[in-house]
């Protein structure tokens, strides 16, 4: 299935847990985060080793075909670091995480090799890797094994790590699964969906193959996702063609997520769809036909709504999520339906729930009172919001309005 930007470039990523309150408005998608700018075409031939990051880690000094060897060799589990100099998340995991004592014993009995992906976009295209962090094992034979997505903190990276040594939850722990019980239809779309993120598509191929035969009516969850998966390829190669939106094939989307109750798909497709009237708003802004772009903004705020019940709850990732469309819901404060102002309602109660010492969920509880005409207790809010900021003059200007000093 997660982000004022602005890219119209349709992009595939899993939620992650986002670095900073951003949005990106693509149709027919929900990330959170700017697509990566293009870059030219990868070397035929091998470059230099990237610098490694800093810290005492002892990184394998040679280049990733070499240490797929040496793993081979040795008979050595690989462990590869992927990251970047341009994305915070990523140089903390390698400045921090991986100078931790912890961290270095327990991949001690590992070849670690780091990827810097920025110089080696081969190799980013060739495992996935969209936003880095990525950390990934692979067996000494050179079969994918397990993989991290984003910052891990030295703790719950060394527990994934002894798991991964250990063996349990991994791809080879799939296909044991799978070899004792063929039938197993939701192993196997697990199976499938690691495969098919470390770029497998050979072998996710032959998973998805197998599944179809075994759900031949399509009822299973691992069909729905096909299917999802299927309608949404086809809306992002018509942009990428044609650069311009399939609506016949986005009325399909929307028609599915309304049938859909496998919260991923309910998460994913509303957002996707939110997105795109995001961009059909900007489109007829431009060409001065506001009514319908205001329309168009409210139908984005609906979609955003019915997502709610879906939305990741990666504790940054939901809180960037919920700012992020607080923000929104404020800005366009002068055109919201009594259900968008009781949506802004629901969102900051689940923040004050789950943010009890952040002080702009305070703040966005006030905001969200005063559209629903609570001015007393928009102050209420507004002063814990300023007890635990007090030095935020934006808060204090609002009190003082709130007041109505």
């Amino acid at each position: 299935m997660l982000p004022l930007l602005l890219g119209f470039v349709p992009l595939l990523t899993r939620p992650q847990a986002a670095p900073a309150v951003q949005e990106r408005v693509v149709p027919a998608s929900r990330s959170m985060q700017q697509p990566p700018a293009p870059q030219p075409p990868a070397a035929q031939t091998p470059s230099p080793p990237a610098a490694a990051p800093q810290g005492a880690f002892p990184w394998y000094a040679k280049d990733l075909d070499s240490a797929f060897k040496d793993a081979k060799a040795q008979q050595k589990l690989l462990f590869v670091l992927f990251d970047s100099a341009s994305s915070p998340a990523a140089m903390r995991m390698a400045n921090e995480v991986f100078a931790d004592s912890r961290v270095v014993d327990v991949l001690k009995d590992a070849i670690c090799v780091h990827v810097d992906v920025d110089k080696h976009r081969d190799l980013a295209i060739k495992y996935s890797v969209q936003d880095p962090p990525v950390s990934a094992w692979f067996n000494s034979d050179g079969t994918p094994r397990d993989r991290i997505n984003g910052f891990k903190e030295a703790n719950v990276f060394v527990s994934m790590t002894s798991r991964i040594h250990t063996d349990l939850g991994t791809i080879n722990d799939l296909k044991r699964k799978i070899a004792a019980k063929g039938d197993d239809i939701d192993t196997r779309f697990e199976l499938y969906r690691r495969l098919k993120e470390f770029g497998d598509i050979a072998a996710s191929s032959e998973q998805k193959a197998a599944i179809i035969k075994l759900d031949p009516q399509g009822n299973s969850r691992a069909s729905h996702h096909f299917t999802y998966e299927r309608i949404t390829g086809e809306i992002e190669q018509y942009w990428a063609q044609t650069g311009t939106l399939h609506m016949h094939k986005i009325e399909e989307l929307q028609t599915f997520v309304e049938m859909e109750s496998d919260v991923e798909l309910v998460w994913d497709g509303w957002m996707r769809l939110a997105n795109t009237h995001a961009y059909l708003a900007n489109q007829a802004a431009s060409k001065g036909q506001f009514t319908e772009a205001k329309d168009h903004r409210v139908t984005r705020r609906k979609f955003i709504a019915r997502s709610w019940r879906g939305v990741p709850q990666d504790v940054d990732y939901f809180r960037d999520w919920c700012l992020m469309n607080c923000e929104l819901f404020w800005n366009e404060r002068d055109e919201l339906t009594p259900e968008d102002k009781e949506f802004f309602t629901t969102m900051t109660s689940r923040m004050i729930a789950v943010y009890e010492k952040d002080p702009l969920a305070f703040d966005y509880r006030a905001r969200a009172y005063l559209l629903g005409g609570q001015r007393p207790q928009a102050i209420d809010a507004e002063e814990k919001a300023i007890e635990l900021d007090p030095n935020n003059p934006d808060f204090k200007a609002r009190l003082k309005q709130l007041r109505g000093d």
